[in-house]
């Protein structure tokens, strides 16, 4: 059987998985704020093919965001923080998102944003944006039991729009509703075909996981059971001791 999230936890549950600014999280602690934010997510009204958009800065609520869009059939949209307001705006109303999670550092052009795009749901991670629900408090809120009905989600990637207004753009082989481990398992045959080592990996990134190359030698190696490092910038002297101290591999 191909191992997701689950089964990491219940394998490898003690063992640290994500590591941001904020400390370690371990594979159990992962998937329980993802299982909350599953629930979290349904019961505002998030459900099969809804889209929920992203913007802020590497920690472990974006990684979160995604894992949970990923086991809940949603389509998630990671956002260029270096976007204006009227640039995020026009992605979130293209994109047909419902809800935005957005990073506190990022407030003002989130909240103007979302009123402009008329999205209702709005949730804030890092600090307080006025008018968004708080999103510790609405994983305390919610049940940390695994969800049921669950299904595959897919990112959906806009591009710089240098030729004129961004453009979403999806992988073709990512399937809203397709068995998650399905979805897992073609994943694994393309990073096994890179000799790029999952189980017993270490992978960094201090580069934006708004962007799909991050996304997919950070995130999409994370969610193949690599160990994930990451950092809001990039950082040489730090990336050192972080490879000394960790071995990233």
């Amino acid at each position: 059987m191909t191992i997701g999230l689950r089964e990491l936890a219940e394998t490898r549950g003690d063992e640290w998985s994500l590591d941001d600014e904020f400390g370690r999280l371990t594979w159990a602690e992962e998937n329980e704020r993802t299982n909350r934010l599953v629930h979290g997510l349904r019961g505002l009204g998030l459900g099969a093919h809804s889209c929920l958009a992203i913007l802020g800065g590497n920690r472990r609520e974006w990684v979160e965001a995604a894992n949970a869009a990923s086991r809940a059939s949603l389509v998630f949209v990671p956002i260029n923080w270096h976007f204006s307001t009227d640039e995020v705006a026009y992605v979130v109303q293209n994109s047909g998102a419902t809800a935005i999670l957005a990073d506190a550092e990022y407030g003002a052009t989130a909240q103007a944003a979302a009123e402009r795009a008329g999205v209702e749901v709005r949730i804030a991670y890092g600090g307080t944006i006025d008018g968004f629900i708080d999103y510790d408090e609405l994983l305390a809120s919610a049940s940390p039991d695994e969800p049921v009905d669950q299904g595959a989600g897919r990112p959906m990637f806009y591009t710089s729009g240098t030729t004129g207004r961004p453009k979403g753009v999806v992988p073709a082989n990512d399937i809203v509703g397709l068995d998650p481990h399905e979805i897992t398992q073609r994943q694994r045959s393309i990073i096994d075909a890179l000799a790029i080592p999952t189980t017993d990996g270490i992978s960094y990134t201090g580069a934006p996981l708004y962007h799909a190359g991050p996304f997919g030698f950070g995130y999409r190696l994370h969610s193949l059971g690599s160990r994930l490092i990451t950092r809001r910038k990039w950082d040489a002297e730090q990336l050192l001791q972080l490879i000394e101290r960790d071995r990233i591999r």
